[in-house]
Parts: structure tokens; C-alpha cells; sequence
């Protein structure tokens, strides 16, 4: 018997998801939203107007990226700490499971962008490119080259951190929505900076966002659950 936990954080968020993926498929939502942003941005046939903007692409793109590798690297310190110094050791496990809940997404989207035959925005012809559009579950006609832009691998570099939400569920549950919104926030903020550069469409970020959070309760479950069910009793 699935949980009240479960079926909030695991079963709801799948629902949800497949069903925005379905709508966002069946509809072409990217493709609106796209010409939406294209042309609030003046964008008339050529380049995205905003692909070499200094906030989106230097502050939100190159810096975003190094932002997470900070956010990493304290993770990884922390980490070290917990294995020598006993104040911190009851941070180990929790710590082993934001590197899991972290690197796994990033390495998953970098193989789905290997796979998928999906193009970024800027590679459209109808965006300046020279590329059809093609769409996520399409066939491929082969009679052209595609790029690696789907999923999105910027935003998952944000989103992966909605596993705080779960680090604090064990280590300080106050903070776990604060957890939750930081990594929302942030890789909202990473996805529109690239929707904006014509690096990638919304949905490309949502199925990032999914596979964060999806991975996030699969570690969760394995490596933390049973010490809240403990401290719960």
C-alpha cells in the first residue's frame, strides 16, 4: 500500500508531469511559447536577439555554471568534514545522497542529449536555423543533421538541488521547503535564461526538472527514508 509521503512526492509529480509532457506534445506549447519570447525579443528571422546577452549569457549561462560547481564543491568539503570530524557525522549519509541526487541527473541528461534527435531552438529555421522542427516523440526523417538539445542540460544543472528539500527533510525540517524553492528558482531562473538565448524550449527544462526530482526520491527512498520513519515513530 502506497504511503500518504509517496503519493504526494512520487505518484501526484509523475501524474502531473506526464500529463503537462502530453499537453505540451499534443499542442506544440513550445513552439507558441517560442515564437512568443522570439518575437518579444525582436527576433525577425535572424539570430535570437538575446543568444549573446550579457545576462543570459555571461551572468546566467557561463556564471550559473560555475555557481553549481561552488554549490558542488561545499557539498564535497562538508562531505570531508563529516568523515573526520564527529560534530559532522550525521551529515555523511545525507551529504552521499545530494552527490547521488546531483551527478545521476546531470550524467542522465547528458546521455539523453546523445540519444534524442531533438534540436535547439536556434537551429530552427523558423528561428534563423536551417533545421525543421521536429518533435520530441517524432520519427527523425535522417535527411538532416540534428544537435544535442533536449534534454536541458543548464536547468538540470539548478534543478538538481530540489534534493535539498529532502536533505533537510532529515537533517532540519524547517528548511525543507526552502530547499525545495531554491532549487526551483534557480533552475527556473537557468531554464528562462536559455529559453530567452533560444538554447531550448520550455518543456526541454521540464523534463529536466522531472528527472531531478524523480531521482531525488529514488536515493531519498534507498539511502534516507527509513531514518525519517525512525525518527518519526
Amino acid at each position: 500500500k502506497m504511503s500518504k509521503f509517496w503519493r504526494n512526492h512520487a505518484l501526484f509529480p509523475a501524474i502531473v508531469f506526464g500529463f503537462t509532457a502530453f499537453l505540451f506534445e499534443s499542442f506544440q506549447w513550445d513552439l507558441i511559447i517560442g515564437d512568443f519570447l522570439y518575437k518579444l525579443e525582436g527576433g525577425n528571422g535572424g539570430e535570437w536577439p538575446l543568444k549573446h546577452n550579457f545576462f543570459t549569457e555571461t551572468i546566467l549561462h557561463t556564471g550559473g555554471k560555475y555557481f553549481s560547481m561552488l554549490l558542488g564543491i561545499i557539498v564535497l568539503y562538508l562531505l570531508a568534514l563529516s568523515f573526520k570530524k564527529e560534530k559532522y557525522y550525521h551529515l555523511k549519509r545525507p551529504l552521499i545522497f545530494i552527490i547521488l541526487s546531483t551527478v545521476l541527473p546531470l550524467i542522465t541528461v547528458s546521455l539523453l542529449k546523445s540519444w534524442t534527435h531533438v534540436d535547439c531552438p536556434w537551429d530552427l529555421l523558423r528561428y534563423g536555423g536551417e533545421n525543421p522542427y521536429v518533435a520530441i516523440f517524432d520519427a527523425h526523417p535522417g535527411t538532416f543533421e540534428f544537435n544535442r538539445g533536449f534534454p536541458a542540460s543548464h536547468s538540470c544543472s539548478a534543478f538538481m538541488w530540489v534534493c535539498l528539500y529532502f536533505f533537510f527533510l532529515v537533517v532540519n525540517p524547517k528548511y525543507c521547503k526552502h530547499g525545495l524553492i531554491f532549487g526551483l528558482v534557480l533552475g527556473a531562473l537557468y531554464g528562462l535564461g536559455q529559453q530567452l538565448r533560444g538554447a531550448h524550449f520550455l518543456s526541454h527544462d521540464l523534463w529536466s526538472l522531472a528527472i531531478c526530482w524523480f531521482y531525488a526520491c529514488f536515493f531519498f527512498y534507498i539511502l534516507l527514508f527509513k531514518k525519517v520513519q525512525d525518527a518519526t515513530k
